[in-house]
């Protein structure tokens, strides 16, 4: 028994075979340690040192690790309660209701960020065993967009009719758009991240607005040329410009 597991972030023994850790004699140096009640037993002769977290997987629990994003919607009956550990990004759909929730979700390991409608957010937070990052809530029964997007009337058109839309990327609305279409297609919004807006379109979205306080609004006023990306400024383009105003979030370059 000379062999020592050191230096890694993930250990999973929850299928080990008995004779797997015979060798083994420590470990030490491992962020998060995964074990089950069938296999907790191989660790009573070795010796830990460094062991951030010790997590034990319930019997009859699929354990699912991802690297990547991972939404969850409602559980079926007699699915296999999900273990979940996730380096990336969480999505609690908006179907996915208390009860669902409670039968499909044994526990949530994350190291990024979780988006789940608000009336399941303590329901979630119970299942969560360890978490670097952000819990963030959104209305429910909204479409989740986490890309950024402009909003114009291409956009709107995709939309189903009566749309509750919460927008967690960068939303950008400068042209105008369609009132009409607004009206039919765009309910209810909110914004968790940045919305950049014309002035004169803030009252189109105003009865729209909701958890206002949870968005940083950036009103361009229509005098100004709103840029996002790195711009040359030479006098071609000074002649070009429609607006002697420049509201930049790049990098400007002045010859």
């Amino acid at each position: 028994m000379n062999k020592v597991i050191q230096n890694v972030n993930v250990l999973d023994i929850t299928t080990a075979a008995e004779q797997t850790m015979d060798d083994v004699s420590m470990i030490r140096n491992v962020n998060l340690l995964l074990y089950s009640t069938a296999t907790v037993g191989l660790l009573a002769n070795v010796a830990q040192n460094n062991i951030n977290v010790r997590v034990e997987i319930p019997e009859g629990v699929k354990l699912h690790m991802v690297n990547d994003r991972y939404e969850v919607g409602a559980a079926a009956e007699g699915d296999c309660p999900q273990y979940l550990l996730v380096n990336g990004t969480i999505v609690i759909r908006p179907e996915a209701d208390a009860e669902s929730l409670e039968r499909g979700i044994a526990g949530i390991i994350v190291n990024g960020t979780i988006f789940c409608p608000e009336g399941v957010l303590s329901v979630v937070q119970r299942k969560i065993i360890q978490h670097n990052g952000r819990l963030a809530s959104y209305m429910d029964n909204a479409l989740l967009i986490n890309d950024p997007v402009h909003i114009d009337d291409l956009f709107l058109r995709k939309l189903p009719s009566g749309s509750r839309v919460s927008f967690s990327g960068k939303a950008v609305l400068l042209d105008a758009v369609d009132t009409a279409l607004l009206d039919e297609k765009l309910h209810n919004a909110e914004f968790t991240g940045e919305l950049v807006i014309r002035e004169e379109l803030l009252a189109a979205l105003s009865g729209r607005l909701v958890n206002p306080h949870k968005a940083k609004i950036v009103t361009i006023p229509a005098d100004t040329y709103y840029i996002d990306r790195d711009l040359t400024l030479d006098a071609g383009v000074l002649q070009r410009l429609p607006h002697r105003r420049i509201h930049a979030t790049s990098m400007l370059r002045f010859e």
